[in-house]
């Protein structure tokens, strides 16, 4: 797998370091990919599996450091896949156990579930199966036509969740 250059050369103490010099100042951030993993984890220390990705603990934090949360293709989430669904309700999971920590309350470990896998062939046209929780397919074969629906408002409501903070 291709890692992705973000232009990120470092991630501590309150700062983004950018290529070609530019420190952001950051209480928090918040970055999203798509189908890749870049090496920010690794550099900034924390600990990575084979493909990149960080460790996380039940509640989607670095095992390194609690108060850093990981979600996405970023996160080695175990028995999570590449998918922009996951990440979105990872996202949410992570905010939500932010919000309860901060309220001084417990949080409540992520539970990965899954309900279906789709692939589009272009605008029109898809393929489609639902899954268990645990992603093994089912015999349920989603038509091609409602396979487009569902593929469409899943990356809507990524898109959706993205510009206004809400989330599964």
């Amino acid at each position: 797998m291709d890692l992705v250059d973000d232009g990120v050369t470092e991630a501590a103490d309150g700062l983004v370091r950018l290529r070609p010099g530019e420190a952001l100042l950051s209480d928090l951030t918040l970055w999203a990919i798509v189908n890749a993993v870049p090496d920010l984890a690794a550099r900034s220390g924390l600990t990575v599996d084979a493909a990149g990705r960080a460790l996380v603990d039940g509640y989607l934090r670095s095992v390194d450091d609690e108060r850093v949360f990981v979600v996405g293709d970023c996160a080695a989430v175990p028995g999570a896949r590449f998918a922009c669904a996951l990440a979105t309700r990872q996202a949410a999971h992570a905010a939500n156990t932010l919000a309860r920590l901060t309220e001084g309350r417990r949080p409540e470990p992520y539970a990965l579930r899954y309900l279906a896998r789709a692939v589009t062939l272009g605008r029109r046209d898809a393929v489609g199966r639902l899954t268990r929780p645990d992603d093994t397919l089912r015999r349920v074969l989603v038509p091609r036509r409602t396979a487009v629906v569902l593929k469409e408002l899943a990356s809507r409501g990524g898109k959706y969740g993205a510009r206004t903070g809400t989330g599964a």
